[in-house]
């Protein structure tokens, strides 16, 4: 946050190599356009992993987990801040608790992250039925954080 008050948001280049949200828009048959996989999540691909991973970050994901630090309009809601708390990185950290208690979870950004692509995506892609726990080492290792979960 600026002197001034002002917040801004950073992203570093590999934010934008993750994918947009295709349901939303209509685009849902990503076969009718080959292109649209390199850009747009696949409910085909979420549900084939059936795991929550790496795979349901999208940008806009990224923005919710960046927001969460504007303390003006977060911690009238939950009377503290968020923050980044140790081991409370990506999705395995996150579902299987790595080390992060409770308490320290409800104030952990990705923890907010996560459940709310949990939830996004077991809407989006029904078929798929609800997500499994994220496998250590297979879910977590994104290739945009050179095969690990991504942290800032």
């Amino acid at each position: 946050m600026a002197d001034d008050g002002t917040a801004y948001i950073i992203l570093c280049p590999p934010a934008f190599n993750k994918k947009g949200v295709t349901a939303i828009n209509g685009a849902e048959n990503l076969a009718d356009n080959e292109d649209d996989v390199k850009f747009y999540i696949d409910c085909n691909t979420l549900n084939a992993n059936g795991h929550i991973s790496y795979l349901i970050n999208s940008l806009g994901a990224t923005m919710l987990y960046e927001y969460l630090y504007f303390n003006t309009m977060i911690t009238p809601i939950f009377g503290k801040s968020i923050v980044d708390e140790d081991n409370g990185y990506g999705c395995v950290n996150v579902y299987t608790g790595g080390g992060l208690d409770r308490s320290k979870a409800v104030t952990n950004a990705d923890s907010y992250t996560y459940f709310a692509l949990e939830a996004l995506w077991t809407v989006l892609c029904p078929e798929g039925g609800a997500f499994d726990a994220p496998r250590a080492g297979t879910d977590d290792a994104d290739p945009d954080c050179d095969g690990q979960s991504c942290t800032i």
